[in-house]
């Protein structure tokens, strides 16, 4: 991902653009076929915080402009004694 002022010295606009961002603005558009899950992630995610999240398995989906199905989670929550947090 890259973010800051992309552009020119004419036109100048605070942007964020790559690969992980289109992953991300595809995953908020699948929430709309799962609106009892307002938190998709990628297993990626899942794979970066081990142990640290309940989720719900959701298969694997195509997602526009990536090659391969992503497997896709529903966050229910964070697992932890001290955590109560829930999303949504």
């Amino acid at each position: 991902m890259i973010a800051g002022n992309l552009g020119s010295s004419q036109r100048l606009e605070f942007t964020v653009v790559g690969a992980s961002v289109n992953v991300a603005s595809r995953l908020e558009g699948l929430t709309r076929r799962y609106p009892q899950h307002p938190i998709l992630i990628s297993a990626a995610l899942q794979a970066l915080l081990p142990g640290e999240l309940e989720v719900e398995p959701l298969g694997a989906h195509f997602l526009k402009g990536w090659p391969e199905p992503l497997e896709v989670l529903a966050l229910q929550g964070l697992r932890g004694p001290e955590s109560n947090v829930q999303p949504g």
